[in-house]
């Protein structure tokens, strides 16, 4: 992002939100680091990494592989649709991500918003991802940079036949899967 729009965004922040000089300009690097990691992959590459990571859903305590959709258009915890239940899955780490605020207390994150999020040294070693979202307690909004703040667990493990099998849309184009196991 260059010079002119961080001044802008920083101006911005100290006239209409009462932020310091030092806030505001803290609060731009924190929104540079999720705008980075928005670009930080290619359709392609979110594609195949979704061919080796899917999305689960917990339902009444139990997580469930999310049913199959676009990894980079739709939310495939929106619909709270899914398929088997997903066994034998190990929690690796939780932490917060981010997503563009759309509508209050319904974010619709995408499978491949959380994956350019996960930190590259776990890529490889996940085969699921499960964005929490608690609409009784209400959803976490940064409204200062216009995101939905949710908490997000990557688990390790085998992804089952039927899910490792199917294939993987990204824009709508179809990817073919491969090797699955992680």
């Amino acid at each position: 992002m260059d010079q002119a729009f961080k001044q802008a965004k920083i101006d911005y922040w100290m006239s209409y939100c009462d932020l310091s000089k030092e806030a505001a300009a803290l609060l731009y690097e924190q929104y540079l680091t999720i705008e980075n990691a928005k670009r930080s992959m290619s359709s392609s590459e979110v594609a195949e990494w979704a061919q080796k990571i899917k999305g689960v859903i917990r339902h009444n305590g139990v997580l469930y592989w999310a049913a199959e959709c676009d990894v980079l258009v739709a939310s495939f915890t929106f619909r709270k649709s899914f398929t088997v239940p997903a066994e034998g899955l190990t929690l690796v780490k939780e932490f917060e991500t981010y997503y563009d605020y759309q509508y209050s207390n319904a974010p619709t994150p995408s499978l491949g918003d959380a994956i350019k999020q996960v930190p590259k040294e776990l890529l490889g070693k996940i085969a699921a991802i499960e964005i929490v979202i608690d609409y009784k307690e209400g959803v976490i909004e940064n409204k200062l940079l216009e995101k939905h703040v949710l908490e997000t667990r990557l688990y390790a493990g085998m992804l089952p036949k039927e899910i490792a099998e199917a294939a993987v849309y990204c824009k709508g184009k179809k990817f073919k899967p491969k090797n699955m196991s992680v």
